[in-house]
């Protein structure tokens, strides 16, 4: 156990990028699809920073992302590191290795489900709508320019949320 920066500051940053990706996004989505928009609306009255965090989500993941893997890989050097002989030091030293594995899961959970929910979520919510659409009106000369509007959307990568039907 070294007891530097790589023990305790990377893993510590990584946890906060994470979690600052579920307030930004994950949050958010959960709040609506429960039908709580107005707990939403008083997070964001009394919380302002959580709208600039969505605003600023791409910069956001890239940084959460940029964070957790480089704590990640001082983990993955570090992990068959010797401790001490000391008994207490090294219990001390393998009890920190388990949190430290718990705690980078936890914030890979964390970052996956806020980006499921900044970028997947919307557009599998958009193709699901436009393909029970296009089932229901096979025979439409609609369909092929829902077709090709769904091609273009995904083409864009952009998120669906934001588009006014």
């Amino acid at each position: 156990m070294r007891g530097d920066w790589r023990d305790t500051i990377a893993p510590t940053l990584a946890l906060f990028g994470s979690a600052s990706t579920l307030l930004c996004c994950a949050l958010p989505a959960l709040l609506i699809s429960l039908g709580a928009g107005a707990v939403m609306a008083g997070l964001t009255s009394a919380i302002p920073g959580i709208m600039w965090l969505s605003a600023h989500k791409d910069v956001l993941f890239v940084l959460s992302g940029l964070l957790m893997t480089l704590s990640s890989l001082l983990w993955w050097q570090q992990r068959s590191a010797p401790c001490t002989v000391d008994p207490i030091k090294a219990a001390a030293c393998k009890r920190l290795r388990r949190i430290n594995a718990w705690l980078l899961s936890l914030a890979w959970a964390a970052y996956l489900s806020g980006l499921f929910f900044a970028y997947l979520w919307a557009m599998l919510l958009y193709l699901s709508c436009f393909t029970r659409r296009i089932s229901r009106n096979s025979h439409s000369p609609k369909t092929a320019v829902v077709k090709a509007s769904i091609e273009k959307i995904l083409s864009n990568h952009v998120p669906m949320v934001s588009r006014s039907s």
